[in-house]
């Protein structure tokens, strides 16, 4: 990752550190990593602090990432909307809830490409959970 960074110097492009996977449960993260996701999560974090602008985690992550390294880009993938299906996501949040504990983007791949109009979900999520007007 710091060649990475030294390479992509003067660019735009920002390098992200992929945390603990939201389809990883955390029965299965103690098995993988011998601690919890918010635990591991801080490990990796901690791990690249110094060469990533920021992090891929969940929602349940956002918050104490985001107290632990404020400025730095949270990307959460498995939000959904109240009362959506998790699929293969064990640990998700509303986008509201992700969005208020300081994610800066967020992730809604099936929701919105399984909606009858993807354009309004998103117009919808945006407005009426997010509270943005476009």
């Amino acid at each position: 990752i710091a060649a990475a960074r030294e390479e992509l110097k003067g660019t735009p492009t920002k390098i992200l550190a992929v945390t603990v996977l939201t389809s990883i449960n955390p029965k299965t993260c103690e098995e993988v990593y011998v601690r919890q996701p918010i635990d591991q999560v801080l490990k990796l974090a901690e791990l690249v602090e110094e060469v990533s602008d920021g992090y891929v985690c969940s929602a349940e992550e956002v918050a104490p990432l985001h107290e632990k390294y404020p400025g730095y880009i949270l990307v959460v993938p498995g939000t959904r909307s109240l009362g959506k299906d998790a699929h293969d996501q064990a640990r998700i949040g509303t986008p509201k809830k992700a969005y208020a504990d300081g994610a800066s983007h967020l992730v809604m791949g099936r929701q919105i490409l399984e909606s009858n109009d993807p354009v309004a979900e998103v117009n919808r999520v945006i407005t009426e959970e997010l509270a943005i007007d476009l």
